[in-house]
């Protein structure tokens, strides 16, 4: 029973604190609230370098073991670990060494993250054309609306198609200012009152997903 309550109770106890100290600080002008605040905010960095550091450690861990013991399923998983061990290794010896704005480290980090990162960016195009194609399949008249919509733009992004048919510049500028930017602002609307939501139950002691 009492790891339960050290586990669970203290923790939101602390946070409903914290935030509710916080959102007075926001509405109210008080030095000591305000001092606070660069505390909390001072700490939150310290604790997201120990969680930085932690999660390297669990990484090495968890490729570490795959190294010595791969899964049966997948014998070819240790080569992508040692891989992953080494470039780990590799990127922070050079980093600590030589410095994150060193020659060596700029150059190596262009030469290898940025090619990865432009390679997924390149296959989520297949998996973004699935799901628009899920997305707009004629089911209902919103489905009918958002190819509409989608299509409008779509069309409009390509050149050879406003050479065709120049009005379709119009169209897709029409969609783009007066159907999607409103969409735009009530979806940044709904996300913020769901994050007012979501720290009122936490402050409340509604919320667990902080602790779990």
């Amino acid at each position: 029973m009492a790891n339960v309550v050290v586990r669970s109770h203290v923790p939101m106890y602390i946070i409903s604190i914290v935030a509710a100290i916080l959102l007075v600080e926001y509405f109210l002008a008080l030095e000591p609230l305000a001092a606070f605040r660069k505390e909390i905010l001072t700490w939150g960095v310290i604790i997201y370098n120990f969680v930085t550091i932690l999660g390297s450690a669990l990484m090495l861990r968890y490729h570490t073991l795959r190294t010595i013991k791969p899964p049966s399923r997948d014998p070819k998983a240790r080569y992508y670990s040692l891989i992953a061990i080494a470039s780990f290794l590799i990127f922070l010896a050079i980093g600590y060494g030589m410095g994150l704005s060193g020659t060596q480290y700029v150059t190596m980090y262009m030469q290898t993250v940025i090619p990865a990162t432009a390679t997924l960016w390149g296959l989520n195009l297949i998996f973004s054309t699935m799901g628009v194609y899920r997305a707009m399949r004629i089911t209902r008249l919103e489905g009918l609306a958002l190819l509409i919509g989608g299509l409008s733009y779509f069309l409009k992004e390509m050149p050879i198609v406003c050479a065709i048919f120049p009005p379709m510049t119009g169209v897709g500028d029409w969609f783009l200012k007066y159907v999607m930017t409103p969409a735009a602002r009530v979806a940044v609307l709904t996300a913020a009152m769901i994050s007012i939501v979501v720290c009122i139950r936490t402050i409340i002691q509604k919320e667990k997903t902080a602790i779990t």
